[in-house]
């Protein structure tokens, strides 16, 4: 396993005139359908093209024990690209049983992680020839919400993207949603990136920022509420929503409904100078999925 090295993402994307991303979304190693998650892994690690790929969170399955960080470690040492891992709740927030871990046993889960991974810090900035990216982690130590950053981490953020004078892409576990798409359903409030005034705040005062890629919502992309766009933005920010790896996914809209299925998708985000192409994959067909397809024009 191979962390992401900035220079020779540079080289490349310039060489090649685009960067290709990889999102694996919720993985929750070891969890379901285990030979469908190898065979995916497998499958990245032929494409030529991508540059790294980004691991949006819940990469360990319930609590963030030495055994789920162990069989994570084991399942990620089969894709042969550089990656990005980030934490979220199942990775660092809870303890046996779905409780709140203490702010103790957080911290334990989050050095954990940093170790398991090589990490020197659970946030970092990519600098791209076009663009900006921004990769945020759950690392808050006494947050009820799933998916918090930290006061420190947040600092470290704002900081970083108000010297962003390019287009700037932000990797979380969840989405920054507007509060009235969450508003009408209290139980959400818990599947949106927090503090989220904060984050609102930072998005609405920079608007280099011009996308949200997360997971943590499990949601299928045969579901509409993927690709409503005016549903799931933050003012002019586009949220890029990514389904789970584990079979657990939500196919009727914004609910918490989840589906126990055998599918697979991954999506991938091209970045070209003027324009990012998202598309998804199906790993049970094998084949792009083109009226999936979006592009979206940058200035």
């Amino acid at each position: 396993m191979k962390i992401v090295d900035q220079d020779e993402v540079l080289s490349d994307s310039v060489q090649k005139g685009y960067c290709h991303i990889l999102m694996l979304a919720d993985p929750h190693f070891p969890g379901r359908i285990h030979e469908k998650k190898k065979q995916v892994l497998k499958t990245a690690s032929t494409w030529n093209d991508i540059d790294f790929a980004a691991v949006l969170g819940d990469i360990c399955d319930i609590c963030g024990d030495t055994s789920e960080y162990k069989a994570s470690l084991d399942f990620l040492k089969l894709l042969k690209k550089p990656l990005i891992p980030i934490s979220g709740n199942h990775d660092c927030f809870f303890e046996e049983g779905f409780f709140p871990a203490s702010p103790d046993g957080r911290t334990k889960k989050i050095k954990l992680f940093k170790d398991t991974f090589g990490l020197p810090e659970l946030y970092r900035e990519i600098k791209l020839p076009w663009y900006n990216l921004y990769f945020l982690s759950v690392d808050s130590l006494n947050s009820k919400y799933f998916a918090t950053i930290s006061d420190s981490q947040l600092k470290w953020f704002e900081e970083k993207i108000k010297q962003s004078r390019k287009p700037s892409i932000v990797f979380f576990h969840a989405p920054l949603l507007e509060e009235k798409t969450f508003r009408f359903m209290p139980a959400l409030i818990d599947f949106v990136a927090h503090p989220h005034e904060e984050l609102s705040r930072i998005v609405q005062e920079n608007p280099s920022i011009i996308m949200w890629v997360s997971g943590h919502l499990h949601i299928a992309p045969e579901n509409p509420y993927f690709f409503n766009e005016e549903a799931t933005k933050n003012g002019k920010m586009i949220n890029i929503l990514n389904c789970d790896l584990n079979g657990q996914s939500i196919f009727a809209g914004a609910t918490l409904h989840f589906e126990f299925h055998e599918k697979v998708w991954t999506r991938s985000l091209y970045l070209y100078p003027n324009k990012i192409e998202a598309k998804i994959f199906d790993h049970i067909s094998c084949e792009w999925v083109e009226k999936w397809n979006r592009s979206y024009l940058v200035s």
